[in-house]
């Protein structure tokens, strides 16, 4: 499900983007082309908005801001998650760059920089596998995309009013503007991103239908909407599942990720 009980039944004009998974680039981008102002979160928690339109305007958190259903009150809420496996491979690579809070806490608590990726760009060597796989089941790593991601909303989601699923990106997203037009929000649906959110989430319903046998047309299994999210994760890791064998997978699925399966229904590790 992408959206979270409301808090109350009033108007929240005010949009704001609190990311958990490491996938937030196209988010940002399509938010900011029909929301081109921003705030910081030092504007958001001061609750001024004589400073600046909040009909045009949204705030942008950085990654590992806890949200509350107080500041929900302030602001229809944003949300981003991701299957853990994948989220545990795209964390590593951010890290084998240099990059990311989590690489300098965990080199503070004792994560050795020799258990992050070496063989650039795409870490997928054998050598880097190995690494990585060593990396995840480190103490102060295991267990870090459940703990990030209830620390971002609350145990019981109280912070975020819609979640994006990295794995299901455009349409996902889509709902969640939608649900925060119908609350009481700003949306211009004319701007050309959001006019190319409508025709891939059109696009893909279409492929849908075709390969279920429900209607008549081509089906291009090539079309880069299949599987949004890879487009870019690829780029500085191999596919998931290269990193998983099946001990490792069940160690995930079975972990202190388990209730996270359970509860947003992922299927499995990298699926």
């Amino acid at each position: 499900m992408n959206s979270i009980d409301s808090p109350n039944s009033n108007s929240r004009p005010l949009l704001v983007f609190n990311p958990d998974a490491k996938l937030s680039k196209e988010i940002r981008n399509i938010i900011q082309d029909f929301k081109p102002c921003t705030i910081s979160q030092e504007e958001f928690d001061s609750g001024n908005d004589e400073g600046y339109d909040v009909e045009n305007c949204y705030a942008l958190f950085a990654e590992g801001r806890t949200t509350t259903i107080q500041d929900r009150q302030k602001g229809f809420i944003i949300g981003s998650i991701q299957e853990p496996c994948h989220d545990y491979v795209a964390l590593w690579s951010s890290g084998s760059q240099g990059r990311g809070e989590f690489h300098k806490k965990a080199l503070a608590n004792g994560v050795p920089e020799t258990l992050y990726g070496q063989d650039a760009p795409h870490f997928s060597t054998s050598q880097d596998i190995s690494r990585f796989q060593e990396w995840v089941s480190h103490p102060f790593v295991e267990g870090a995309i459940s703990d990030r991601f209830w620390h971002s909303y609350g145990n019981h989601l109280d912070g975020v009013d819609c979640l994006v699923f990295a794995q299901d990106l455009h349409p996902s997203l889509l709902t969640c503007i939608k649900e925060y037009e119908s609350q009481g929000g700003y949306v211009d649906w004319s701007t050309n991103e959001l006019q190319g959110l409508l025709s891939i989430v059109e696009r893909q319903e279409q492929e849908k239908r075709v390969n279920s046998g429900g209607s008549n047309g081509e089906n291009n299994d090539n079309n880069e909407s299949t599987m949004p999210w890879e487009e870019t994760l690829v780029i500085h890791h191999a596919p998931c599942e290269e990193y998983f064998d099946e001990i490792l997978a069940a160690k995930i699925e079975n972990g202190p990720e388990k209730v996270m399966y359970k509860r947003f229904g992922f299927t499995g590790c990298c699926k």
